[in-house]
């Protein structure tokens, strides 16, 4: 279990999901943003694999301390265990993206593959927990500002011989 877990309130049973489901949970700059690693273990419990997707925001509150742990560093561990694998592809995994991931691969346009084109096609369910006020009022207005606006704005699109139904699902952050 992650480190957090010995200092969280005790975590309720998880629902089981479809199987296979792929869930791209975006955290966004809301002091809420601590409760990350409990949500992708969470998800991962109950048989999800998860990319996380953080605005830069939401990656600077995760430095923090909280309940005497970083949740940071608990993000971390979790990808480290459950990192791809290809002797266990049906294993559940999880990968972290950053603003900087987006760009730094690409090196040939059209050959190239774009990140948050493909993480809007691989995922079933974009969740975007916590959902601060400003990723929301870019959301309203489709701005595309970073790599979760852009995920959420892909994920609205048809791309040739690529249909599905996009879900999404949002927490926000009341204080």
């Amino acid at each position: 279990e992650i480190a957090m877990a010995a200092t969280t309130a005790p975590t309720a049973a998880v629902a089981p999901l479809p199987p296979n489901l792929s869930v791209c949970l975006g955290v966004s700059g809301s002091v809420a943003a601590v409760k990350a690693p409990e949500l992708a273990s969470a998800l991962l419990r109950a048989g999800a694999s998860v990319d996380v997707v953080l605005t830069e925001p939401a990656h600077a509150l995760l430095q923090a301390s909280y309940r005497g742990a970083q949740p940071w560093a608990a993000l971390e561990a979790l990808a480290a265990e459950h990192a791809p694998d290809g002797a266990r592809p049906s294993r559940p995994t999880l990968r972290l993206w950053r603003d900087r991931d987006e760009w730094d691969a690409y090196r040939t346009v059209g050959e190239d593959a774009v990140l948050h084109v493909e993480l809007a096609k691989r995922n079933q369910l974009l969740l975007i927990a916590p959902l601060c006020a400003n990723t929301l009022a870019a959301a309203a207005l489709g701005l595309c500002g970073n790599l979760l606006g852009s995920v959420g704005g892909s994920a609205l699109l048809d791309y040739a011989g690529w249909t599905k139904q996009a879900i999404f699902a949002f927490s926000a952050c009341l204080k």
